[in-house]
């Protein structure tokens, strides 16, 4: 598919080499964590767009600030994680966002919390899946 574009639901437009020629370098967090998010967005209606969005997300984190919110892109890392198969990765790394979003009264953070928990219901028959949708729902519950 390189060079050529991809038009999703009418929303999303980018190719390949687009997405590498914008967060190559020293590319900032927020550009990558962007990227990651369309390619996210893009892997729910085409799952070979996962690995993509994961990788870009991930490097978001890695080059953020520790001081700067993080459990927006934690969580959409699991769902790339969670589009992959790869089910212990997205355990990992949601507990991680649970964490945080533990410390916040964001709105925001809890509707990606229930998007989160609606996704991951398909596999909750997975040890590690029914934990981590065990402690989702308390935060759930203290939503509107």
């Amino acid at each position: 598919m390189a060079g050529r574009f991809l038009v999703l639901d009418g929303r999303f437009s980018m190719s390949r080499s687009m997405i590498r020629q914008s967060t190559g370098g020293e590319g900032a967090p927020e550009l990558a964590g962007t990227m990651g998010g369309r390619l996210l967005a893009m892997a729910q209606h085409a799952p070979e767009f996962a690995g993509e969005a994961a990788a870009k997300i991930d490097r978001a984190i890695a080059h953020r600030r520790p001081d700067r919110w993080r459990s927006s892109v934690l969580d959409k890392l699991a769902e790339a994680r969670l589009i992959e198969g790869e089910f212990a990765e997205a355990c990992r790394v949601g507990h991680q966002a649970l964490t945080d979003a533990e410390k916040t009264g964001s709105d925001r953070v809890r509707v990606q919390l229930r998007e989160m928990y609606t996704r991951t219901e398909k596999p909750s028959n997975v040890r590690s899946m029914a934990a981590l949708r065990d402690r989702m729902r308390p935060l759930l519950a203290s939503t509107i």
